[in-house]
């Protein structure tokens, strides 16, 4: 557990230097390229040069989407979910777009999604508070131990 909370601390510094915002995956649109549950670091300086093929973060009315670049109009990007038979049936103006998607984790937006909001905090701290606890006693264990065979 402590490996998985020094990753994911690792994980949040390398998205402030690098600008890379994670966001996950809610939906199957872009299986079986990002799965359900996966979370994906969007670049945020990668806005102006998406290109046809690229995966992309967007905005669409307030709920971030990640899909696939598949055309271009004077208007905006035209895009689909690679899970998708057709085409959105929007199209995003550039100006929505929040970056390029350069990497995919799997499953940990599970994880994200089960620590987010307060009670998610509390449950964090709770576990960050006993794996604490838990290697205190250990080392008063060992103290103790240790006491004994010396006083032996």
């Amino acid at each position: 557990m402590a490996g998985l909370v020094a990753l994911i601390i690792i994980a949040a510094l390398l998205c402030l230097i690098l600008h890379y915002e994670p966001a996950v995956v809610m939906s199957g649109s872009m299986e079986p390229t990002f799965h359900t549950g996966s979370v994906v670091l969007v670049d945020r300086d990668n806005t102006s040069n998406v290109k046809i093929g690229d995966a992309i973060a967007f905005d669409n009315g307030g709920t971030y989407i990640t899909h696939r670049i598949v055309d271009k109009s004077k208007e905006g990007y035209i895009t689909k979910g690679d899970a998708n038979e057709s085409e959105d049936p929007w199209i995003v103006p550039a100006a929505d777009v929040k970056g390029k998607v350069v990497f995919s984790i799997p499953m940990i937006g599970y994880l994200m999604k089960l620590f987010a909001g307060t009670p998610g905090i509390i449950l964090f701290a709770t576990i960050i508070i006993c794996m604490g606890l838990s290697s205190l006693l250990d080392i008063v264990d060992d103290n103790t131990e240790s006491n004994k065979t010396s006083a032996a």
